[in-house]
This record gives structure tokens, sequence and C-alpha cells, in this order.
């Protein structure tokens, strides 16, 4: 297990004021039913693993509730940022789970790791939002041993970007620039990733394409409220720029614009901000069959999958591609955090 840091590389960094790593917390403690759908199917699809692999474990999770309730196991929480790996190790060790090390991998290059020597892979939403899922997912093939599980989560909507974008359009007078994603890459928002999953050898398995509800509670809307600097962490750097360039006010329109339309979305509960968002489980696994007898698997097990493998976006999907948007707003959030901690110049 590699040596962590007090709070984690970057997490040490102030943003308007306040540390990345309160802003961060919200996000944490949100994702906890995600992390206990994961865990779950592992126990149910693969009880007796003894390797298992926590791909973009950001702060240790799922990994470290996996340590927990398969201690017999080796586990790997990775990441492809130095500072979650740093936290992950932290809350390992804090934790107790002598059977987690922690890694720096990237989602695409596997290769410090041996070709089948995993009984499980696990990934909460990463896998659809980086630019090359294919290849993360013919790495994670690779690893894995035959019949060996991958368990993971996407998002199918997110309701804090939609409200960071929504407030950033007020206040700049224009709507932010989502970043490129590949709409071919989705079919209907019931089968987000289906068709790279079957290409790239993975049969669909009970309890996969899923739905879960999580709400993450940003905190009071009164008092020390960080909660619109949690919702607008993707674009905060826009915004201290702003401030620095003489805009005086920023910060109170910024935090009284979250308020507002968050009220206006009816996500204001007993003084708190609630956010919701919907996630869908994927459960696989690996196998070695040719694509045509993947492809006669698959049907034979879900007679639908074929079609949804087939299907490509409809532009008149709205569910679809608010999925779409949901995946590539998450995305923006997640590489201005990982901006945040590569850039760290705090004291």
């Amino acid at each position: 297990m590699s040596e962590g840091k007090s709070e984690g590389a970057g997490f040490g960094k102030r943003v308007f004021g306040s540390l990345l790593a309160d802003l961060y917390l919200p996000y944490d403690r949100g994702m906890g039913h995600a992390i206990e759908s994961t865990v779950s199917a592992v126990k149910k699809l693969s009880p007796n693993a003894e390797n298992i692999l926590d791909l973009a474990s950001g702060p240790g999770e799922p990994g470290c509730t996996l340590a927990k309730s398969f201690p017999n196991a080796a586990v790997i929480c990775s990441d492809g940022a130095q500072a979650m790996v740093d936290l992950a190790t932290q809350r390992a060790t804090e934790k107790g789970l002598h059977n987690v090390t922690t890694m720096l991998l990237d989602l695409t290059d596997l290769s410090a790791l041996p070709t089948a020597s995993q009984d499980v892979v696990t990934i909460n939403f990463a896998i659809s939002h980086i630019d090359n899922p294919q290849g993360a997912l013919k790495e994670i093939h690779r690893v894995l041993k035959p019949n060996g599980v991958l368990c993971g989560t996407i998002w199918q909507s997110f309701s804090v970007p939609v409200l960071a974008n929504l407030v950033v359009t007020e206040l700049l007078g224009e709507a932010p620039n989502p970043p490129p994603i590949d709409k071919m890459r989705f079919g209907d928002s019931s089968s987000l990733l289906d068709r790279e999953f079957s290409e790239t050898g993975f049969l669909m398995l009970d309890g996969h394409n899923t739905t879960g509800e999580i709400i993450f509670d940003m905190g009071p809307i009164n008092g020390d409220y960080l909660a619109w600097k949690s919702v607008l962490i993707s674009h905060l750097s826009k915004l201290e720029e702003m401030e620095a360039a003489g805009d005086s006010t920023i910060r109170e329109r910024a935090e009284v614009t979250v308020q507002s339309l968050a009220k206006e979305k009816g996500w204001i509960q007993d003084g708190n901000m609630k956010l919701p968002g919907t996630f869908r489980s994927f459960c696989l696994a690996r196998v070695d069959a040719d694509d045509a007898d993947r492809a006669a698997v698959a049907a034979a097990s879900d007679p639908d999958i074929l079609n949804r493998i087939a299907a490509s976006v409809d532009p008149n999907d709205t569910a679809g591609l608010e999925a779409q948007a949901a995946v590539a707003s998450f995305a923006a959030l997640s590489d201005e955090l990982d901006s945040l901690l590569l850039n760290d110049d705090s004291d």
C-alpha cells in the first residue's frame, strides 16, 4: 500500500476560500446507494472472489467496502489521479483494511497487472465518460479471469451539472460549452454502452441495467453556506478568474443564483439543498467466444439484447439525450476536479 498524505495531494487547495476537500465531501457521502449496489452485485455474482480490482476508485470506493465484505480477498483500489490514490490509501488505513493495495492506473492501460489475474473488476461512474471506453473494456477483459465479473455504475441523469449549467448560463449570459462526446456511443437510455460491452467480450448477467436513485445532500442554504461552491465545483476556476479581473460581486451573484434556481426546481428541502440523480448498474461476465458465439449466447439469455445493441441514437429520444448530457456534464465535473488537483498551488 502506498503511503498517503493527511489530506490527499491537492485537497488542501482553497477555492473561493474553501477547502476543495470540503466541497467534494457531499459527493463522497452521497455515493452510498451506488456503492451498495455494486458491492451487492459482486456478492451475488462472485461470492468467492479472491482478487478484486476497483478502477477509478476516487477516495477508495467501492473498493474499501468490498475489502470489508471480502476480508480474505486481495483488493486493489486504483485511480488515474495520485491525489485520489492518496485518499484511498488514507481511507483503507483508517478503516484497518490490510487487504487493500492502492495503485495509480489509467483505465486504458492496465499493463501493470497480469493477464487473467482478477476475479472481479468494478468501476463506478467512469467508464462512460472517457474518450476510449472500448480500449478500457479490452484491458478489463484482459485482466479478468475466464468468467470473471465486471460490475459498476453509470449516470442516467444527474441534477448537479444541470443546476450548475443553468447558473453559469445566467451568470455569463451564455451556456458553457459541453465537452465533446460521441453520441453514437449510446443506444437508448435503458442500455447505455451495451454495444461496447458485447463487442469487447462481455455477457449481460442478472441485475444488468437496473437503476437506482441517489440524493446528494449539499448542505444548508443558510449559515456557513458551502453548497453553492460544491454545485459549481466544475466552474469555480472561471469564477475566480472573473473575480480577479474585477468582478467584485461574482460570489454573491453565484450564491444567490444557485439558491434561487434550486428552489425553482424544488431541490430545497428542510433548509438543505438536495440534488437527485439516477444511476444504472451493469453486471457482466467475461467470455472468450468469438463474436458470433457471443451474440448467440446474449440472444439466448435476453432476446432483446441484440436489438438494443444494434440501436443507434434517436435524435428524438429525449431520455437518451438527457442521459448523454448527464455523462458529458459529469465528465466536465471530473475533469475540472482533476485539473484543480493537478494544479495545486496551495500553501
